[in-house]
């Protein structure tokens, strides 16, 4: 279950487990491209991002977050390794580390976070068409479980707000990957689903696996990069352990 806010949307397991923080943003609580761009090219933090970030109660000096690539690398971090994994080429963050924020920045891609409820492991992971065709979830949750030693059936995921099969027309040769959903002579994926199904293939219980089912180029509260196109903006999606 989803529990909706003026700021975007939370998971309700995530928060009963009362170890982690979390947010998929909309919009709202976003960044704009220029604010984007500084961060990802520059790797530089603007005022108006780390006072967002306070508000949606976040430690942003300790801000994690990569230059994301439509790849399937995942990285380590820690407070030790954070500054020079700031601006590293990567789709996927994974930390064991308190109060370290690690951020997700998506426009009709999939955010998913994972949470390792008995080790207190979280990740969070940048799926757009090319990742999920690569299985990046699905080598997260091998990264969990053979650095970290997690047990897939005590891993929660949450699938957060990204382009619906509603709206995400594809070419038919993405077939090679995907399930298409052929609509007339149209074609059609569901991003989200895909991931589910690499998720509990990688042995994560469907039970454990929560989809938001937003569709981010239907929903105008959200950024979408198939709408507004190369120059908009992008939610923020953040997980962090509490200290």
């Amino acid at each position: 279950m989803f529990i909706y806010s003026d700021k975007g949307v939370e998971v309700k397991a995530f928060i009963e487990l009362g170890f982690i923080n979390h947010i998929f943003t909309n919009k709202y609580f976003g960044i704009d491209f220029n604010e984007y761009s500084l961060m990802r090219n520059d790797l530089r933090i603007p005022d108006a991002v780390i006072e967002k970030v306070f508000k949606l109660n976040f430690n942003a000096d300790n801000l994690v977050f990569t230059k994301q690539v439509h790849g399937d690398k995942v990285i380590i971090v820690t407070h030790e390794n954070r500054e020079n994994i700031l601006g590293t080429e990567a789709d996927a963050i994974i930390t064991k580390e308190l109060n370290l924020p690690i951020v997700i920045f998506t426009a009709d891609c999939v955010p998913i976070f994972l949470v390792d409820k008995k080790k207190k492991i979280v990740a969070a992971v940048h799926a757009g068409w090319k990742g999920t065709a690569l299985k990046i979830v699905t080598k997260v949750v091998k990264g969990m479980t053979e650095y970290f030693g997690s047990i897939p059936n005590d891993i929660i995921a949450a699938i957060g707000p990204s382009i619906g099969p509603c709206c995400y027309e594809v070419k038919e040769d993405l077939g090679v990957f995907f399930n298409l959903i052929n609509k007339g002579e149209k074609f059609y994926i569901s991003l989200s689903e895909e991931n589910k199904k690499q998720l509990i293939e990688s042995g994560i219980l469907e039970e454990n696996i929560y989809e938001s089912l937003i569709c981010t180029m239907c929903r105008n509260d959200f950024y979408s990069y198939r709408r507004d196109g190369t120059m908009t903006g992008r939610q923020l999606n953040i997980i962090q352990i509490k200290e």
